[in-house]
């Protein structure tokens, strides 16, 4: 008996050790990005040296380096943290960074070891969103990358729907949907059919459709925000609070998440908290206007 309490008490222990590390690290980043923002680069880059074996950090560093003329120590320490962790995200970090000063055969390795565990992740249409693409999108490796390598049926029929969702295309993107018959996809299916109905206004369809993809994939990030943007529409704050939480959980360094929690509570009227939430994000970002306007809306 006494070692299943001491088993239990350890477990409760390490989960609120890790909550508390997690914590730390990401008062952390907010602190570096604060300095980053506020053009402190000096300090900002004292704070990230210091969790230089974190993803986040070095991928901010990263980039801080590159846009000062350091892109030489850039590459260095993003290769470094890729070679220990294997990161999709320093991947394509690096990807963008060759990319930008032309070098397509740099840049196509490394996004190769981006698509690697990155099945449904991106499209070309979204990958060539990023400018730094567009210097090598003419080069024959990059076309037969694309041509070759990362495209299937699946591919090029999600390719085909992004597309005509861009356009508001809508019904021919449903019509499209409908004929995708893969099952490991449903959840990219519904997800997609979801916001299709969503941006036509018709929640009612889009909350069937979200309610699918998460059913099939519950830590699927883009479904989560969907299903919050619609449950905030239908003024459902408290299903809304439920996945905000999940996503603040998976999502620890998004800062943004932290003014949505505090605009939620607010609309729920728990003025107290919302306040309490508040005061701890001005402690990193004192100048953020959104965070003011949210100030003088709870001081009403």
């Amino acid at each position: 008996m006494i070692k299943k309490l001491s088993h239990i008490f350890f477990i409760i222990f390490s989960c609120i050790n890790l909550f508390s590390q997690q914590n730390h690290l990401a008062e952390q980043y907010f602190k570096a990005l604060n300095y980053y923002q506020s053009k402190n680069i000096d300090s900002a880059e004292i704070v990230l040296k210091k969790n230089i074996e974190e993803e986040k950090f070095v991928i901010l560093l990263g980039k801080i380096y590159n846009e000062n003329n350091k892109t030489n120590e850039a590459i260095l320490i993003l290769e470094k943290n890729y070679q220990k962790n294997q990161s999709n995200e320093i991947a394509f970090n690096l990807a963008l960074i060759y990319a930008e000063m032309d070098f397509d055969q740099e840049a196509i390795f490394w996004l190769e070891k981006y698509f690697l565990n990155n099945n449904l992740s991106d499209f070309y249409s979204q990958i060539i969103k990023n400018k730094e693409f567009t210097n090598i999108e003419n080069s024959e490796l990059w076309k037969n990358f694309w041509n070759n390598n990362t495209y299937n049926k699946n591919y090029q029929q999600f390719e085909e729907i992004l597309y005509n969702i861009k356009q508001e295309n809508f019904e021919e993107a449903v019509q499209l949907l409908n004929t995708c018959k893969s099952i490991s996809y449903d959840y990219y299916k519904n997800y997609l059919l979801a916001d299709v109905y969503f941006k036509m206004n018709d929640l009612k369809l889009a909350n069937k459709y979200i309610l699918l993809s998460l059913e099939s994939k519950s830590k699927f990030y883009e479904a989560q925000n969907l299903k919050y943007q619609i449950d905030k529409l239908n003024k459902d704050y408290k299903s809304a609070e439920n996945i905000l939480d999940k996503m603040m959980k998976s999502d620890i360094f998004n800062s943004n998440l932290i003014l949505e929690k505090v605009d939620l509570l607010y609309k729920l009227k728990n003025y107290t908290e919302a306040q309490k939430i508040l005061d701890y994000y001005s402690n990193f970002f004192p100048t953020d206007k959104i965070a003011i306007l949210l100030k003088a809306k709870i001081s009403i």
